[in-house]
């Protein structure tokens, strides 16, 4: 008996055209008509509103759309905290023979928007607008995966069709997931979640989460067993660690300053925890990424 076929091959012809990072200034807005993509967009630091295909969202840091095939999309950052926001466009579905482009149609005369070999196909589990919270870790490391792939400089065709192949069955599994009818994260964890995202500059521990919780050390440590499986130390310092490699790969910033910023006033400390979490040292690490 031959083993079943392969759910990817459904979207056996995608390909990812673009991924990147966009930090905003103070206030700053701008504003795409018609994007001929299909796009996953999140937020990774700061707060402003993104309004899509006519629907106002705020956004802060967690925040995920998921925007259809020719969108239009507005984005307005805050004037204190202007959001760092990052995205990935994928075709689902671009002819195979014909070279990829790894460019995007923000506009309806662009003259890939209307190209025959560039198409959109129905995805049920994808339909419309759809927004939640980027709470699924192994959905963050793929997205950061992608982005930081495009960063590094453009993947040859083969890479961009096969991580746009994982991309799309990753996306049609977590919407599956989130429609069911006990899948949606606990509110308190969601609440605490959103005070450490606020508070990466500050040291913090299970007492802090106990605290503003109000609920027991052994309620806080099997939430986040259950739903996050790790324990609540473990998340804050990935999330330390995730946003010390964000400020690594978008801001001119040292060592030392990297580390005030996600709570650690020991840079030994701050780098021994780096190391631990990446493989490699803060200044490896920013030579290997910086920005500019």
């Amino acid at each position: 008996m031959s083993p079943p076929a392969s759910p990817l091959r459904r979207f056996a012809t995608a390909v990812i055209v673009h991924a990147n990072y966009a930090q905003f200034g103070p206030a700053e807005v701008t504003a795409n008509p018609c994007v001929s993509s299909r796009m996953v967009l999140w937020c990774k630091a700061g707060t402003g509103e993104v309004t899509a295909n006519g629907m106002t969202f705020p956004f802060e840091a967690g925040r995920c759309l998921l925007l259809p095939w020719e969108h239009s999309v507005s984005y307005r950052a805050s004037k204190d905290d202007p959001f760092l926001l990052a995205g990935i466009h994928l075709i689902p579905r671009h002819t195979r023979g014909r070279p990829v482009a790894f460019v995007v149609a923000h506009h309806a005369n662009h003259p890939l928007a209307h190209a025959s070999f560039r198409r959109d196909m129905e995805i049920a589990e994808m339909a419309g607008v759809k927004a939640g919270w980027l709470n699924d870790i192994a959905m963050t490391h793929l997205f950061e995966y992608i982005v930081n792939i495009f960063i590094r400089g453009l993947p040859p065709e083969w890479l961009a069709r096969q991580l746009a192949q994982q991309l799309l069955g990753e996306l049609v599994r977590w919407q599956r997931h989130h429609e069911e009818p006990d899948s949606s994260p606990a509110p308190e964890l969601e609440r605490m979640r959103q005070y450490v995202l606020a508070r990466l500059h500050q040291p913090l521990s299970l007492r802090d989460l106990v605290e503003f919780s109000r609920l027991s050390p052994s309620t806080v440590g099997r939430l986040f067993r259950e739903r996050m499986q790790m324990t609540p130390v473990a998340w804050i310092m990935l999330l330390k660690m995730e946003r010390a490699q964000m400020l690594f790969r978008t801001r001119r910033l040292s060592v030392n300053e990297v580390g005030e910023q996600v709570g650690f006033s020991d840079p030994y400390y701050f780098s021994k925890c780096f190391k631990k979490a990446t493989s490699v040292s803060p200044r490896e690490y920013r030579k290997k990424n910086y920005w500019i």
